[in-house]
């Protein structure tokens, strides 16, 4: 029999329910995506805003830099997009200056930077003409001055190809020297007025007694000066005093005494 077109019929009824039940969590599903997408857009629009631009640079760790030098080095300028400053690139600007041995650079959102640095420390000074280089334990050079003002004065008796400021001396010995003697404690180092490499590369060291130390290989600084000293007390026991140890032959060592 044929159903009336204006007939209820109870099985369209649930058919259009499942439908509506279907489409409700896929409509969910679009709202939530848009809704996502929406926040991702704004969380991203947000540094290139103008609600976050750099207003303040800061350097911390500088002893004998100036603030304003440090800052002009990294080229982080206040006013500027804070999107826009590339902290790996201003440390690496910062390091270029020669007494600096590290530096960081920390952006700390909304509207500020952290310039840190780590300078070197005066450890040598190396004899040249015109002046002093002053060197760290690295053996690299990173300001002139006329003087050693305090620091042991270093020869070399061959001159140096070439000298630039904030890179290692390009001679092994000098660097050998460096390292060697930043490993002295104060007191040894105390003992010593000067030092030299010679043209054959061996290291001598002028005590502050006065007594002439021929070392050698200028790695073998600390523990030829320990060898010295134990030699020179074991002689002032007997009354002689030393003019020169010759201590490049390891612990055959030669004495020549004062006239």
């Amino acid at each position: 029999m044929r159903r009336s077109a204006s007939a209820f019929d109870p099985s369209d009824a649930r058919r259009d329910a499942r439908l509506s039940a279907l489409r409700a969590p896929r409509t969910f599903r679009t709202l939530r995506f848009a809704v996502a997408m929406c926040f991702v857009a704004a969380v991203f629009s947000l540094p290139a805003s103008g609600a976050f631009t750099l207003r303040e640079v800061t350097v911390a760790g500088n002893r004998t830099l100036s603030e304003a030098e440090v800052i002009r080095r990294s080229g982080l300028r206040p006013g500027r997009p804070l999107r826009a400053a590339d902290a790996e690139r201003a440390a690496a600007a910062v390091r270029s200056i020669p007494q600096v041995r590290s530096a960081a650079v920390h952006i700390a959102w909304p509207h500020r930077a952290v310039v840190t640095v780590t300078e070197r420390s005066p450890l040598l000074a190396l004899s040249g003409s015109g002046g002093v280089l002053v060197l760290d334990e690295g053996g690299v050079p990173f300001r002139r001055q006329a003087h050693p003002d305090g620091l042991v004065p270093l020869t070399v008796g061959l001159p140096l190809p070439w000298v630039r400021l904030g890179e290692p001396v390009p001679h092994r010995g000098v660097r050998e020297v460096a390292a060697a003697f930043a490993s002295l404690d104060a007191a040894q180092r105390s003992r010593i007025s000067s030092m030299q490499i010679d043209v054959h590369g061996d290291l001598v060291v002028q005590t502050a007694s006065g007594v002439t130390l021929r070392v050698g290989e200028p790695a073998e600084l600390g523990g030829r000066m320990r060898l010295a000293e134990e030699i020179l007390r074991a002689l002032a026991d007997r009354g002689i005093v030393a003019r020169e140890l010759d201590l490049r032959f390891g612990e055959k060592v030669v004495v020549r005494p004062e006239p």
